[in-house]
């Protein structure tokens, strides 16, 4: 888990009662996050053929995921916390949030999903070995 200040926060509240959360935890994604992610970005859209009837262009129905939606249904799933709110906050608290509190989420993010790759080569010192892809040392 990664936990961090968000620059503008969700501001809950108006006036002298106003709360405004900026302490984020995120958490990196699992198999289960990625899958749930892509069903919630798919939409079914007409697609072209490439066949006509009768002069007329045939369509048929594709599943398409829009990546951009797969990124922030991804996020969304990512955050546990944010300040006093828990995870995964409904879409009204998520649309509050800036996109430079989207951007410094997603940064945190990688960073979550590239720490294997970075120990990895902390424990290689940054250099290729004689191991082959099951780390069985070549002769």
């Amino acid at each position: 888990m990664e936990h961090f200040e968000l620059e503008k926060g969700i501001t809950v509240g108006e006036g002298d009662d106003a709360i405004n959360h900026t302490e984020c935890v995120i958490d990196a994604a699992t198999c289960g996050d990625l899958v749930d992610a892509a069903k919630a970005a798919t939409s079914v859209e007409l697609a072209p053929t490439g066949r006509y009837n009768k002069g007329l262009p045939t369509f048929e129905p594709m599943a398409v995921v829009n990546p951009y939606l797969m990124e922030i249904e991804l996020l969304y799933r990512q955050v546990k916390r944010i300040g006093d709110l828990d995870g995964p906050l409904n879409q009204a608290y998520w649309r509050l949030l800036s996109e430079d509190d989207i951007n410094l989420i997603r940064q945190h993010a990688e960073q979550l999903r590239d720490a294997p790759l970075a120990s990895q080569e902390v424990v290689l010192g940054g250099r290729e070995d004689d191991r082959d892809t099951d780390g069985q040392k070549n002769d």
